[in-house]
């Protein structure tokens, strides 16, 4: 080896070492060893890694990619999961590996935020309504207000009246002071705000308020009847044909009507007929504002008008006015000898709130029926008997109806009665015995606004046990509660009603699952719904309340089974179709389930597109959502639960429908082509043609030009009205108007006139008089000539003895079968009392035989009538009396 050295002064030495070999030169210099991998992927995260959801919404994880300096793209494991369905901060964690086995990882963090639930006030009046939290959004008619809050906040609400208004009341609040309402949103909660005008109610002209000397002068008054007697020597002055009288009832006098005057028959010293039709609170009030919020409880409850079936307990009352019915052993079910029968308690409350604004311009322009309600059920069912084969049971019985309660405010008398219910659903095959206590907390209400027509407005919350007496061994499914219907009578006539219903119950079902012998599940439910005759306060108003209900598992698992952790299927086929300006009906196919799905989710995105809530939860494949704005799309999405509660994914598509047009204010055409028909002596029909109108006809009023007063209002498939009961030989006349459903009514049409055919040509004849004597009075009249209905007609005429009289024939004609059934009330001049006969006569073959009547207000001879039908003509000759000649006591009708 040699070793050079090169001096230091060129500023450079070189060590050298050279080896020898046999060729005498220098080999390739070898490759440098491999350097180790130790620089992890690269992971990017798509989308936002920080994201916020609302509560409900669907989410889709957009994934990461991840890129390696040596291997290129590497995959991407994913781990974590949201729930959108509970709030909370949510971590997904993406990792990758290279070839080398470096490791990367990184995060995107989902935060899911509070459930927000609806909050409505119903605001009726004119004041405006603050809130202390979110925002409230009004409808056209001012008559609700809405925000969407987060569960558990507390809100507080103030009511600032307009000039002219005062504020009245809240209803469901937590807390009240003054015009504040304090409540605290943990579901979707309505509350009520009231303000009432501060100007007197004033009356439509032709309009009297009956004193209550004129009402306690009424005689043998009927309750719905449209024949009035008063007291021979009463006073009727001022009273005449065309006008509207109102009885609001006296301290002793239950007699309630609104009733407009057809005729008047008055004999000097005999009692005052007078023939009316009834007449809607819009026909009375010009303007004005009722309002009136009623406390019931046990000590208003008319215990004489106790349904069978329930018993009033007194020594369970509780403070706070709760009405202690007591279910005494009713039975509900029976057949191929098998019984079952109810037994336990069912308490409730109600306490009403009625609201009705008038205008001189629109007549009726606000209504409200609303009311605070609780019930508590204590039920069980008792099973008699060996069930071969599944029964099939109706969910509701009704208990009758109970006084309630009478509510006055100025011209305007409700009757409140309440009608409790008992509920109960059985498919059984074998002797289980289901006990369920239920509670229900609710505000029930049904709201109708001119420009916002009619609004269902209730909430309720639920609570309660189920237990069942039997272990089952068998698919069974088997429920029961109770519930309250309360009704206001308008004048003692059908009114609008809340009907209101809570019950619990259990289903066991055998399971092909894994060798799964039994899945129950116990449940609580409620329903509430509204509607009814709400026409008698204005001729324009009708309502027909989609039923709003909930359901859902207090408790659910399996017997010998596995845990059931597989959720159910997403419901498909969801639809979404408009049935009104302010109702979509949701529509679904049924989800699958490895063991049952027990109900579904109906959830809707608001009007902004921000957010999606649940609106309701049913058992259903269809759920009628109500109370939205017309003309408005909303979006929905169906969640199925099963019995284990397990609930499918949230959907990442939505179906959209869209309400229909908006109330408008154009109002339809004028009705056409009106005539007269089928005139005979006592009645005519007044027809026309079909009018058209921008949105939907919704009905027809018929106009009697002589009283210039509806006399009848008739659907929107309806083309005629039969006008009755009429006299002989008249001249009336008559105009149609046409209305719309959001209440825009057409002018009259041209006025037609006919005149009715003489009593003479009437369809049948009635002869009476005295038995042993011949006949005295023959009346001829015309009946209905279809189905059930109500007849009641006048005449007069004189005594044997030349006594001037009267008689009204109130009953029943059935046209089917023949059978007429009616009481003739009779008065004579110059005698005060009134004398009353009864009678059935059967028509079928078109004359009754001699019929003799039945006494029941004594004041003459025993009576006898036969009725003929005329086939064109009457007879010549009246027929004679053939029955035995008894001993008579008067020889006269008047006993004079």
């Amino acid at each position: 080896m040699n070793i050079f050295v090169r001096g230091l002064q060129g500023g450079l030495m070189t060590l050298g070492l050279v080896a020898c070999s046999g060729s005498g030169s220098d080999g390739p210099a070898p490759p440098p060893p491999p350097t180790s991998d130790t620089t992890p992927p690269t992971i990017t995260v798509q989308g936002d890694s920080n994201i916020s959801l609302d509560y409900g919404s669907a989410y889709e994880d957009e994934g990461a990619t991840a890129q390696d300096d040596r291997d290129g793209n590497v995959t991407v494991s994913v781990s974590g999961s949201v729930d959108t369905l509970t709030a909370g901060t949510y971590t997904i964690t993406y990792t990758a590996s290279d070839s080398a086995g470096n490791q990367a990882s990184a995060t995107r963090t989902v935060i899911v935020a509070e459930q927000q639930y609806r909050l409505d006030v119903s605001n009726f009046g004119a004041a405006t309504i603050s809130t202390s939290s979110g925002t409230l959004s009004c409808n056209a008619g001012g008559d609700l207000c809405s925000t969407f809050l987060d569960a558990g906040t507390t809100v507080t609400l103030t009511a600032e009246p307009d000039n002219g208004w005062t504020f009245e009341n809240w209803l469901n609040c937590e807390s009240t002071s003054s015009n504040t309402c304090t409540v605290t949103v943990s579901d979707n909660t309505v509350v009520y705000a009231s303000s009432s005008s501060d100007a007197a109610v004033t009356l439509e002209s032709g309009v009297t308020i009956l004193s209550d000397a004129l009402i306690d002068s009424m005689i043998n008054y009927t309750p719905g009847s449209n024949i009035i007697f008063f007291e021979a020597g009463t006073n009727t002055g001022g009273l005449d044909i065309g006008d509207v009288i109102v009885s609001s009832g006296t301290d002793t006098s239950e007699i309630y009507f609104a009733k407009r005057i057809m005729d008047i028959i008055a004999l000097p010293g005999s009692p005052v007929v007078m023939e009316t039709v009834d007449a809607t609170l819009d026909e009375v009030i010009a303007s004005g504002t009722i309002y009136v919020s009623a406390d019931l409880d046990a000590s208003t409850l008319d215990p004489s008008s106790l349904p069978t079936g329930i018993v009033l307990d007194p020594h369970r009352a509780s403070p706070d006015g709760v009405m202690p019915f007591l279910v005494v052993g009713l039975p509900v079910y029976q057949g191929n000898g098998v019984s079952l029968t109810l037994e336990g308690t069912l308490d409730v409350d109600f306490d009403p709130d009625i609201a009705m604004h008038f205008t001189d311009t629109n007549g009726i322009e606000a209504f409200r029926f609303a009311g605070s309600t609780s019930i508590d059920a204590a039920l069980g069912v008792k099973v008699s008997g060996e069930i071969d084969t599944p029964l099939s049971v109706d969910r509701e019985f009704s208990l009758g109806t109970i006084k309630a309660g009478l509510i006055v405010a100025g011209p305007a008398v409700f009757l409140v009665e309440i009608e409790p219910i008992v509920t109960i659903d059985s498919s059984l095959s074998v002797a289980v015995t289901p006990n369920v206590t239920v509670k229900q907390a609710a505000a029930l209400g049904l709201q109708w606004h001119r420009k916002s027509g009619w609004t269902n407005l209730s909430d309720f919350a639920i609570s309660g046990n189920v237990t069942l007496a039997d272990t089952p061994s068998a698919s069974i499914s088997a429920d029961a509660g109770g519930g309250l219907k309360p009704t206001a009578k308008l004048y003692g006539l059908a009114g609008p009603f809340l009907k209101s219903t809570i019950y619990g119950g259990a289903e066991y079902t055998l399971q092909p699952f894994d060798e799964c012998e039994l899945a129950y599940r116990h449940y609580l439910g409620g329903r509430i719904s509204g509607g009814g005759e709400v026409g008698r306060v204005g001729r324009r108003l009708s309502f027909e309340s989609p039923e709003a209900y909930i359901e859902t598992a207090i408790e659910s698992g399996t017997i010998d089974c596995p845990v059931d952790t597989e959720s159910p299927e997403a419901p498909q086929n969801v639809s979404v179709e408009p049935i009104s300006e302010r109702e979509l009906q949701v529509s679904w196919s049924v989800a699958t389930d490895n063991v049952a799905v027990a109900s579904f989710e109906v959830w809707r995105r608001d009007a902004s597109g921000e957010r999606a809530h649940l609106i309701g939860t049913t058992t259903a494949q269809s759920y009628l959502n109500g109370g939205l704005e017309p003309e408005t799309e909303y979006c929905y999405y169906v969640i199925a639960v099963d019995a284990a509660g397990n609930k499918s994914e949230v959907p990442l598509d939505l179906t959209c429908g869209t309400t229909l047009e908006a109330t408008d204010a154009e109002a339809p055409s004028t009705p056409s082509d009106v005539t007269i028909s089928d005139i005979t002596s006592s009645s005519m029909t007044v027809n026309w043609g079909a009018s058209t109108d921008n949105d939907a006809v919704g009905g027809y009023i018929v106009f009697d030009e002589t009283l210039n007063a509806a006399i009848g209002d008739v659907g929107d498939s309806t083309l005629n009205f039969t006008a009755s009961p009429l006299n002989p030989n008249t001249e009336y006349c008559f105009s149609v108007a046409a209305v719309d459903v959001s209440g825009n009514e057409s002018t009259r049409s041209a006025v037609v006139c006919e005149t009715t055919l003489p009593a003479a040509d009437a369809q049948w004849t009635a002869f009476i008089g005295c038995q042993a004597r011949p006949f005295l009075l023959q009346q001829n009249f015309d009946l209905p000539t279809a189905g059930v209905a109500p007849v009641g007609f006048a005449g007069t005429g004189a005594d044997y003895d030349g006594t001037a009289l009267s008689y009204v024939f109130q009953g029943q004609y059935n046209a089917d079968s023949g059978a007429f059934a009616s009481d003739i009330v009779w008065s004579f001049e110059g005698q005060s009392s009134q004398r009353i006969d009864r009678f059935t006569a059967d028509l079928s073959t078109g004359d009754s035989g001699v019929v003799a009547m039945e006494q029941i207000q004594v004041t003459g001879c025993d009576a006898q009538i036969q009725i003929v039908s005329n086939d064109g003509a009457a007879p010549s000759t009246a027929p004679q009396w053939t029955g035995q000649t008894g001993a008579q006591s008067r020889e006269t009708l008047g006993g004079r």
